[in-house]
């Protein structure tokens, strides 16, 4: 559905993780995009927020008709574009792409030597072919090439036992890197989290003319809950195929930590995933915005 451009709506800004939330299983590009040009046709602005690559996600920003920017590799990087009409009455932004943290070759190297010092048993997706890739993210040949074309995130695989998570987290903590886990997999990265990326560009928009009214995020797991933290209403997805295993006790953890937040957020809980739930779901929060 398409609502009608408001002015209240013109003031929502809509972050979104992507696997889980507005892609499911189909993995349908142009649908998530068409669901994100129809967010700005209500007035508010939709940003993407994922673990997914900066060649991933450019993919997804070829069949937006109005492309916005995103937030890639949990945080670490945020591709603006170069087109500066995303939001309306802004002065001065960004262009291009900004990166943070450790470079992608160095933060392999430093995985390998922990693996060896710590002797856990786990692989990276450097060391791994395309066909594997696929073969465990149920990706195409083409996208898990595009998956693996990383600049500072580095995804594990074979990493299931507690105790290892818990040896390589505080080993990576001592070089200022992080463990994050996602939907499948644990994720080692920079310091630098959703969360961070998402307030560097609230920041900015409030230092124009365009000052966000209202923050929605949406978000399905652990390594969301940073950024849905930050916001004024959080939706929390679940999908009914899950890859998370107890999706009920996951939910209701993350229900816990956005209670217990700073300034906890409305939370909104949403059964599925896929554009159709997310676009739903977006369009009953900005309508229940005009009527407040």
């Amino acid at each position: 559905p398409v609502v009608c451009f408001n002015a209240v709506m013109q003031q929502s800004l809509v972050f979104t993780d992507l696997d889980g939330t507005l892609l499911d299983d189909r993995y349908d590009l142009a649908g998530a995009a068409d669901a994100l040009d129809q967010v700005h046709a209500m007035g508010a602005v939709a940003i993407p927020v994922s673990s997914k690559t900066r060649a991933e996600m450019l993919l997804l920003r070829r069949h937006q008709r109005h492309p916005t920017p995103f937030v890639f590799e949990n945080g670490a990087g945020i591709d603006w574009g170069d087109a500066q009409h995303w939001a309306p009455e802004m002065s001065t932004m960004p262009s291009g792409m900004t990166l943070h943290g450790l470079g992608y070759a160095q933060l392999c190297q430093r995985l390998i030597r922990l693996r060896n010092e710590l002797d856990i048993n786990f692989s990276g997706f450097s060391e791994l072919s395309a066909e594997k890739v696929a073969e465990l993210t149920k990706l195409s040949l083409v996208d898990a090439g595009l998956a693996k074309r990383r600049t500072a995130s580095e995804p594990l695989v074979w990493l299931d036992d507690q105790q290892s998570v818990a040896k390589l987290k505080q080993a990576l903590a001592k070089h200022d890197l992080l463990l994050q886990k996602g939907g499948r997999f644990y994720t080692a990265t920079s310091l630098r989290q959703k969360n961070d990326a998402v307030s560097e560009i609230i920041t900015l928009l409030n230092q124009q003319s365009w000052r966000p009214r209202r923050v929605i995020v949406c978000g399905d797991s652990p390594n969301d809950l940073s950024m849905l933290a930050l916001a004024d209403m959080a939706l929390l997805f679940s999908d009914t195929v899950s890859d998370h295993g107890d999706t009920p006790g996951l939910r209701k953890r993350m229900k816990e930590y956005l209670m217990n937040a700073a300034n906890p957020p409305e939370v909104l809980e949403v059964n599925g995933a896929g554009h159709e739930s997310w676009l739903t779901a977006i369009d009953s929060s900005l309508s229940d915005l005009t009527q407040n």
